[in-house]
């Protein structure tokens, strides 16, 4: 079966390749039929942040004025969190005072929330990079493995009704353990696919321009990939280490007691005959 799909796996992707790509071409097409002030729209906000960034480029003498200015943003954002956190300190003890215990836990978590959403590493833009690239990951992995298994069940089907294979034996033991193993072993190219696939559509709709232009660098563009990139790995790290080798015992033992009964892999003391009345033996 992994001989089968690892030749398959080309033609299965380059397939999902075209089918992705035409459906992105005619809804671009249906849109742009549909609303054609859309279509200017994007060509508006094209031009202004292409405009926005050679203003930019333009003013890169004035970085040392820049850089002081924003040391002074800076300072004056950590005197507003020092005044803030004294006012959350009055506050708390004045809530100590006037209000029960429940109201206070209530404040408390409240207080905790926003705190959580002004200090927190990954900003609202990381968040939906990450939610597409998650997304776009876990959507491939499942197109692709649902295909895989019809392919699976269709080809072995006759030897599972010749030697009268249980159907939970078929579901539990063999695809249960059947989908995070192929799902590990193709995950690199799920990745790829993933990246290219999101990235074309946020630079289709112009959300990079937009990033961009908003004086996000290329370094701080790649942390959500990272991120992502990083959730992946553990992931798999967990499947691979825990999972896999646990669900790979019962895979073969039912490959080895209903797919691939009678089949002979190997053999000893096999003695060929090389000319008339000579034997060698291996």
């Amino acid at each position: 079966m992994q001989t089968f799909l690892m030749r398959a796996m080309p033609w299965i992707v380059i397939a999902l390749c075209l089918i992705l790509g035409i459906s992105l071409h005619l809804r671009q097409k249906a849109d742009r039929r549909r609303h054609p002030e859309r279509q200017q729209q994007q060509d508006s906000i094209h031009d202004e942040a292409s405009s926005k960034h050679e203003v930019l480029k333009r003013n890169t003498n004035d970085n040392e004025q820049l850089a002081e200015h924003a040391h002074i943003d800076e300072a004056i954002a950590k005197a507003q969190i020092v005044n803030m956190e004294k006012d959350a300190i009055t506050e708390d003890i004045l809530d100590k005072e006037e209000t029960p215990k429940a109201d206070r836990r209530l404040k408390r978590g409240f207080a905790f929330k926003k705190w959580m959403q002004e200090h927190s590493p990954v900003s609202r833009l990381d968040r939906y990079i990450i939610g597409k690239f998650l997304g776009t990951y876990f959507f491939s992995i499942i197109l692709i493995i649902s295909i895989a298994v019809v392919f699976d069940f269709n080809e072995n089907i006759d030897k599972f009704l010749r030697y009268d294979a249980p159907m939970n034996e078929i579901l539990y033991d063999y695809y249960l353990n059947f989908i995070p193993y192929y799902s590990n072993l193709f995950s690199q190219l799920f990745v790829f696919i993933s990246v290219i696939f999101f990235t074309t559509k946020l630079a289709d709709n112009s959300e990079i321009i937009a990033m961009l232009s908003t004086g996000t660098s290329f370094k701080r563009l790649v942390r959500p990939y990272m991120i992502a990139a990083a959730i992946i790995a553990v992931i798999n790290y967990g499947l691979g280490a825990y999972v896999i080798p646990i669900g790979n015992v019962k895979r073969v033992k039912f490959e080895n007691r209903y797919k691939n009964r009678g089949r002979q892999d190997f053999s000893s003391n096999v003695q060929l005959e090389v000319d008339s009345g000579v034997q060698d033996c291996r």
